[in-house]
């Protein structure tokens, strides 16, 4: 196949444009077949036998790609990284693909994502590790897109500013069914995302560690959204550090909690922590750490009658600089299932 010494770029697209590609129905590997050859279109051509696609198509110049279908693949990682002139992900066929890593990676123009894509549908353990990143026109997820079979979303969509939207439907991670899936990171410095909408499911998270980190438009967190609820000891820390958060939504569901380090701290428009909301609770060896939760909440004005945090062992610089905050309500615990409980700076310049 064509390799980095081959010939210069534009007779590397006049023979792909007269079909010398379809030679390879039979290939397997595709690794970096047609990576920086300086291509701006690309033919629809039979890949289904083709196993690997790492790099396949690295720096692809074209505004625009064929939905080929994958049907064989279990590796695209970096297939069209860096490709910084396509605009579109198209209805690619893969359903049997478990490494999606850095596919679409620094795609600058990546403004859409078809739904219909089939990202490892048929497959379990699917990797996402990057595979988004630096996509900065990259405007919504689109209602329906399907990456239910996600376990590792660690930077997915980190530095996607333009991201305003999570599409009705979305799923990410939902057929784990291991309750193992990490989305450290996953939206970190997605400065355009102003909600969580009604229903997403992330129950099967078991780390959101800086998921939501740099939000800054973040104001909302709707109804029924689930954050690791089937899974246990979730790690919250930073999650939603410097998000634009408003409120945490009555019945907020992070009972699965262990780790709270950090998780709402420097939310400066965060006023009022609803009822029923729940942080750790479900934590059943009273060692749940709140070190910095809400440090830096200038506008929390209150907690709430019944909040409970009985499961704390760590409060340290919990509520630290909280200058609005003029109330504790009735019923509300602080470490009283623990033996002992660090209370260092915990109040500290509520003034």
């Amino acid at each position: 196949y064509l390799s980095d010494s081959s010939s210069p770029a534009a007779l590397t697209s006049a023979f792909v444009a007269r079909g010398a590609v379809k030679s390879f129905a039979a290939r397997t590997d595709f690794y970096s077949a047609f990576r920086n050859k300086g291509l701006t279109s690309f033919p629809t051509i039979d890949v289904s036998n083709g196993v690997g696609f790492a790099a396949a198509w690295e720096g692809f110049k074209g505004t625009t790609f064929p939905a080929l279908n994958f049907a064989s693949a279990t590796s695209l990682s970096s297939a069209w990284i860096n490709s910084t002139s396509l605009t579109s992900v198209p209805a690619i066929q893969a359903p049997v693909c478990t490494n999606f890593t850095s596919a679409w990676n620094g795609n600058t123009a990546l403004a859409t994502i078809d739904p219909n894509a089939n990202f490892g549908e048929s497959a379990t353990g699917v990797n996402f590790l990057n595979v988004f990143r630096a996509c900065t026109a990259l405007e919504s997820l689109p209602a329906g897109l399907d990456m239910s079979r996600g376990d590792d979303f660690r930077t997915a969509f980190y530095n996607c500013p333009s991201l305003t939207t999570i599409g009705s439907g979305v799923l990410l991670g939902t057929a784990n069914g291991t309750a193992t899936v990490n989305f450290t990171q996953a939206f970190l410095d997605c400065t355009g995302l102003t909600e969580l909408p009604a229903g997403l499911d992330l129950s099967q998270g078991s780390s959101f560690s800086s998921a939501f980190n740099g939000c800054a438009s973040l104001t909302t967190i709707g109804t029924g959204v689930l954050l690791g609820t089937a899974s246990s000891n979730v790690n919250f820390i930073s999650a939603f550090r410097t998000s634009g958060l408003t409120a945490l939504p009555a019945g907020l569901d992070m009972s699965q909690g262990s780790l709270f380090n950090a998780t709402f701290r420097d939310c400066t428009s965060l006023a009022t922590i609803g009822t029923g909301v729940l942080l750790g609770t479900a934590n059943a060896t009273a060692t749940v750490n709140y070190a910095d939760t809400f440090n830096g909440c200038t506008n929390l004005t209150a907690l709430p009658a019944g909040l409970d945090l009985s499961q704390g062992s760590d409060f340290n610089n919990a509520f630290n600089g909280c200058t609005s905050l003029t109330t504790i309500g009735t019923g509300v615990l602080l470490g009283t299932a623990s033996t002992s409980v660090n209370f260092l700076n915990a109040f500290r310049a509520c003034t």
